[in-house]
């Protein structure tokens, strides 16, 4: 992508001259962690070029999570500007063009057949990272689920629902199931209401 190559930087962000120059600024910062991302998840091609950094685990157990964990933890952080602001103008431009690969990521993530498909129900981390896609969704329904084609939102659905098999801790972590479960209500899919009710009550004593 790198669309927005040519904006500058500020040399301190303290020291912005005016509310452009900071919105510049920001973008900036959304261009150098998104692209690379969304760059190669939209071309099922995640898996292929994203590094995996390991600390306390094994790279091939890293494998297993990290590609949901990159893309579930952006889309969230960037869903609330994909849904919101006209398509026209420098800004609206790119708010359309991030949306468009946004989708293609979510196609190229949830299709089986894609190289990118990814681990939604596989050991305990992805029920997080899913939870985290899911308040994406929710963010931005418009950009993220109504405007994706009939088959990836069929996909998509199966991929929330295979997350089922994953037992969350009795913590807080209670509340990643429950938000796979609003998304799926949203989307007009099979919901189980318990989930969401246990995880509020265990929350609220």
């Amino acid at each position: 992508m790198g669309a927005l190559a040519g904006l500058r930087i500020p040399a301190q962000a303290t020291t912005l001259e005016s509310g452009e120059e900071d919105r510049k600024y920001w973008l900036q910062l959304l261009a150098k962690i998104a692209d690379p991302v969304l760059s190669a998840a939209s071309q099922r091609r995640l898996k292929e070029l994203m590094p995996v950094e390991v600390v306390r685990a094994n790279v091939e157990e890293r494998k297993q999570y990290t590609y949901l964990e990159a893309l579930g933890r952006l889309m969230t952080g960037i869903a609330p500007w994909l849904e919101s602001g006209a398509e026209d103008g420098p800004e609206g431009k790119l708010r359309h063009l991030y949306a468009e690969s946004a989708r293609a990521a979510i196609q190229s993530a949830t299709d089986p057949a894609s190289p990118g498909f990814l681990n939604f129900c596989q050991g305990g981390q992805p029920v997080v990272d899913i939870a985290y896609l899911s308040l994406a969704i929710l963010r931005a329904p418009t950009e993220l689920w109504k405007k994706l084609d009939g088959r990836t939102q069929r996909n998509l659905i199966a991929a929330l629902e295979t997350s089922r098999k994953i037992q969350p801790i009795y913590s807080n972590w209670l509340l990643f199931p429950a938000t796979v479960e609003v998304a799926l209500s949203m989307m007009g899919a099979w919901w189980d209401p318990m989930r969401v009710d246990y995880a509020i009550r265990s929350l609220d004593t």
